[in-house]
């Protein structure tokens, strides 16, 4: 979205309607991502760590972080859906790309970082 539908929608070569549909999809990806995520993840924590090793090991950390990073993933992109649809709906792109182009920016840069959260955890749990 960040990389590639944001800069082409930003010179006037995406309609409102198909961004609409674009945005839209990318809410289902991303509310069911966090939604899966959350589940899965917040089962596996509840049936391998206790409160104490949650709170006090370093992948108890990074769980939490992770947690806390999807939380703000999704703020991030709801903000960001919120900004472009409320033009789109009136038939405008130039404008609501360029009011929720930081919204989606700050949750590629979380998504980022949440991979490499993940990343750390699996090469600890590898090793």
């Amino acid at each position: 979205m960040t990389v590639v539908i944001l800069p082409t929608a930003a010179t006037g070569d995406i309609d409102a309607t198909p961004l609409e549909r674009i945005v839209g999809r990318l809410m289902a990806l991303s509310r069911s991502g966090v939604v899966l995520t959350t589940l899965t993840g917040g089962y596996l924590t509840g049936t391998t760590y206790t409160t104490e090793s949650l709170l006090n090991t370093a992948n108890g950390n990074l769980i939490l972080a992770a947690l806390l990073m999807w939380v703000i993933f999704a703020i991030f992109v709801e903000i960001g859906r919120r900004k472009l649809v409320s033009g789109l709906q009136a038939k405008r792109v130039r404008a609501p790309v360029a009011a929720s182009r930081r919204s989606f920016q700050l949750a590629t840069g979380v998504s980022i970082l949440l991979l490499v959260d993940i990343g750390l955890l699996t090469a600890n749990m590898i090793i």
